[in-house]
């Protein structure tokens, strides 16, 4: 992952052997965190992706997210304790480098255009 961050130009920082924070440069001099993670899954080895997007209280209209959905290849909405985020995974056996980025990509734009959406801030 350090690597490939590098290469990509994204600014990387571990926090243990499974976990680590990939800043990526948006457009407008935007910047978006992705949480990058590795879990044992039944019995299987994946990488996570996930990045905040806000607090989810109840002005978020949740049936425009399911909706929205569609317009993601690899991520979807997930709210976990309370928090919007956008998350992305794949299996190990499939993970090659092009496809890691392209969902961190995805991950780190999708969350910042619905950052700015719902709240019109870039804090995430």
């Amino acid at each position: 992952m350090e690597k490939m961050s590098e290469q990509a130009g994204w600014q990387y920082s571990e926090y243990g052997s499974d976990k680590s924070v990939v800043i990526v440069p948006l457009a407008n001099n935007r910047f978006q965190a992705v949480l990058a993670q590795e879990k044992m899954i039944d019995g299987k080895k994946r990488y996570l992706f996930a990045s905040k997007i806000c607090v989810c209280g109840p002005e978020i209209d949740l049936k425009e997210l399911l909706l929205n959905n569609i317009y993601f290849i690899y991520s979807r909405f997930v709210i976990e304790y309370d928090i919007l985020r956008l998350a992305a995974g794949v299996y190990e056996a499939h993970a090659e480098e092009a496809l890691l980025m392209e969902m961190i990509m995805e991950v780190a734009r999708g969350a910042d255009e619905w950052e700015n959406k719902l709240t019109g801030l870039d804090v995430n």
